[in-house]
């Protein structure tokens, strides 16, 4: 008899202990707001030992160190980097943090957009309506271009219209700032329209082009030329009515001697296309 109420006791210690342990448990996972994205969330990928954890919905103001904190004991994590969308966590031995994205697969299923200098040619047909072809255009397009700053960009692609870009919009985008300087609405146009007149004739250090009479949008197409310096060599041709070298650009603050040697790999000057009289007079022949 003895017996039987010494293992009953067992047991019930047994289970108490068991049912404390599992209610914490419970309390730990309701802290992680896992289960839906709501406004203001971001979706995060865990990976702990090359295992994956989960996706984690997490304020947007949360961090990385907060967010192991869940799981780790505190202090032993130091990255103090924002949580962003998309983010994957890799976890490993001695608390190594490894920080990356998550798979593009996974991202479209999340409603999270692509960026797409990041993309193969296979990954851009994940998009709907890009098949193997348009892939490989936009591939070579974005190879060739370095970067763009701007979707819209895409149209100078044969077989590329504004409609079929409004739909890539849903699933891709461009970082900000990835690409150098954000242009205005305005220059983004400018900057297509100038890339469509100039692309049987590319401005390459093979194929510079005349300088006199080019638009700041073009000009903005020169390696080396943001778009400050190119509305200051703008204003001063159109001053002068043309230039006889690209030496004469020292003249305008902030262009260098090393900056006009770069220059002059992709711009020259037509020598029958400017000729001075009289100071600033100029007349085209």
């Amino acid at each position: 008899m003895k017996d039987r109420v010494l293992w009953g006791s067992i047991v019930f210690i047994f289970l108490i202990v068991c049912s404390k342990g599992f209610l914490s448990l419970k309390q730990m996972e309701r802290t992680v707001p896992w289960a839906e994205k709501k406004g203001g969330t971001a979706a995060v990928e865990w990976v702990a030992n090359g295992e994956k954890q989960g996706i984690f919905y997490l304020s947007s103001q949360e961090t990385v160190t907060s967010f192991l904190a869940r799981f780790f004991p505190q202090g032993e994590i130091k990255e103090t980097i924002p949580i962003e969308d998309g983010m994957s966590i890799h976890t490993g031995p001695g608390f190594r943090v490894t920080l990356g994205e998550m798979e593009p697969p996974a991202k479209l299923a999340l409603g999270i957009l692509l960026n797409i200098h990041s993309l193969t040619p296979p990954q851009l047909m994940l998009i709907p309506g890009i098949g193997p072809k348009t892939a490989d255009k936009i591939h070579l397009f974005l190879q060739q271009e370095g970067c763009i700053r701007d979707l819209n960009e895409l149209v100078m692609i044969s077989g590329i219209k504004e409609k079929r870009v409004a739909t890539m919009r849903q699933y891709l985008m461009v970082k900000k700032g990835e690409c150098g300087k954000v242009f205005s609405e305005e220059t983004s146009r400018q900057i297509i329209v100038a890339k469509k007149m100039t692309k049987a004739k590319k401005i390459t250090p093979d194929r510079p082009m005349n300088i006199n009479g080019l638009t700041t949008a073009q000009l903005i197409l020169v390696p080396g030329i943001g778009q400050k310096t190119a509305d200051k060599i703008h204003t001063f041709i159109k001053e002068r009515g043309c230039i006889q070298d690209i030496e004469e650009l020292s003249a305008i603050s902030g262009i260098k001697e090393r900056k006009i040697e770069n220059m002059r790999k992709y711009l020259y000057v037509k020598s029958e296309s400017c000729h001075r009289r009289g100071g600033n007079e100029a007349v085209d022949l």
